[in-house]
């Protein structure tokens, strides 16, 4: 006699049911539930369970025929993503980069650098001149916005740059807080020892860093000379930040190549281009495509730290997938003019003396992938930070790292990191 029982085979549950099972487990609301489907429904009438290339293609259309809100493209790939990740359990759909997807569809605030001097306006009508010490400031908010209104216009005659202007105004308005709380008085009543008073505070009960401590007095003093009027002055008794300036960290080749194998485009391409080049993060997102000279083998930087301009050489060993990715780009820039898009975003005055430039190719960015309507943000110009456990190297590693370890650990011949013109090598700078 056989002990063997014959079991009964569980039912087979349909996609749909399990996605819908699915959507509950992660506490969608049942509301959007139809929503959810009709997107994945979408998603696979056009194929896009067959490879990324057909996920991103079918996103790409959808960007261009349809006008949807952020939002809901956003949905749209959340749906996607669950269908096939945790349902249908495709093998490529666990590595693809569906964050990125969804990224690339978030319109850039009015507090980021590329939009704030056109979101954030300051009345020229507002007068400049500071505050008389006998007045007794009734409303301290009021004060603190015509305080930093005052900042922004300072800053703005003297064409200081955007990360100048936000460091200063994020200091400043701890710092007047700290007068008015604090204190009990006006920055201007307070004088200049109440910069001594708030670096001590930061030091003592914040713990902050030297280069933090400097900063915020960078910061104050320029509030206290231009804003508030008071001339020179001296500074007593500043109790020190601990700390010193750490070296900065220089990977090896086989660390660079580590961290280039565990990058996909554009990601890795944008790295590359660091390295080989020394370019720093937000110059390499920043490019254009009229930057790039493949003929003489030189990047030019326009508006560089502290606003400089520069040359550097184009590494020539990334030419050809640098005209690729350009080729890339260049065929989906006219997709979006045939639908009536495909402007690039350009500086509010450089608009109006020459609006044409608006969808000149030239003038598009070099490092975006996708120059539609809605996603000509692209790549993030600030990417969330990742922990680099995973790839091979050991040590504290950031986006400044790259230009340093091409100029530092590389020879001068290497093609990654330099061009030879005649006979004469130029390594990156």
């Amino acid at each position: 006699m056989s002990l063997t029982t014959d079991t009964p085979r569980s039912p087979v549950v349909p996609p749909r049911q399990r996605f819908l099972q699915r959507l509950s487990a992660l506490s969608v609301k049942p509301a959007a539930h139809e929503h959810f489907v009709r997107w994945a429904e979408a998603w696979t009438k056009a194929r896009g369970n067959r490879s990324p290339d057909s996920t991103t293609a079918f996103f790409d259309a959808l960007v261009r025929s349809t006008h949807l809100a952020d939002w809901q493209f956003r949905q749209a790939v959340d749906a996607a993503r669950i269908l096939a990740s945790d349902v249908l359990a495709i093998p490529w759909a666990s590595s693809f980069d569906w964050q990125g997807l969804s990224d690339q569809a978030r319109s850039l605030g009015p507090d980021h650098r590329t939009l704030a001097r056109e979101t954030i306006r300051i009345r020229a009508s507002l007068p400049p001149s500071p505050t008389p010490p006998q007045i007794e400031i009734a409303n301290a908010d009021a004060e603190l916005k015509r305080l930093i209104d005052s900042l922004r216009r300072m800053i703005r005659i003297k064409n200081m740059a955007v990360a100048t202007e936000e460091t200063y105004v994020h200091w400043n308005c701890r710092f007047i807080r700290f007068c008015f709380q604090r204190l009990g008085q006006s920055p201007h009543a307070a004088g200049p020892s109440a910069i001594t008073a708030y670096l001590d505070f930061l030091v003592l009960e914040r713990n902050v860093a030297h280069a933090t401590q400097k900063q915020a007095l960078n910061a104050m003093v320029f509030l206290t000379k231009h804003v508030l009027g008071i001339g020179e002055f001296t500074l007593d008794h500043i109790t020190p930040a601990c700390g010193s300036r750490r070296p900065p960290v220089v990977m090896t080749r086989e660390e660079v190549r580590s961290v280039f194998a565990r990058l996909e485009d554009p990601w890795k391409l944008i790295a590359q281009v660091m390295y080989g080049s020394g370019l720093r993060l937000m110059e390499a997102m920043r490019l254009r495509v009229k930057d790039l000279d493949f003929g003489l083998g030189t990047i030019t930087i326009h508006d560089g730290k502290n606003g400089k301009h520069r040359v550097v050489t184009l590494p020539v060993a990334l030419d050809e997938r640098l005209t690729q990715h350009l080729s890339r780009l260049r065929e989906k820039y006219l997709q979006d003019l045939a639908v009536g898009a495909g402007d690039v975003h350009m500086p509010e005055s450089l608009l109006r003396k020459w609006p044409i430039l608006v969808a000149k190719r030239d003038c598009r960015n070099a490092a975006r992938e996708a120059p539609g309507p809605r996603r000509d943000e692209g790549v993030d110009e600030h990417p969330r930070s990742r922990n680099n456990a995973g790839t091979g190297v050991s040590m504290q590693v950031s986006e400044f790292s790259f230009p340093r370890s091409g100029t530092s650990s590389l020879p001068p011949n290497d093609p990654i990191s330099a061009r030879t013109f005649g006979n004469q090598s130029f390594a990156s700078t």
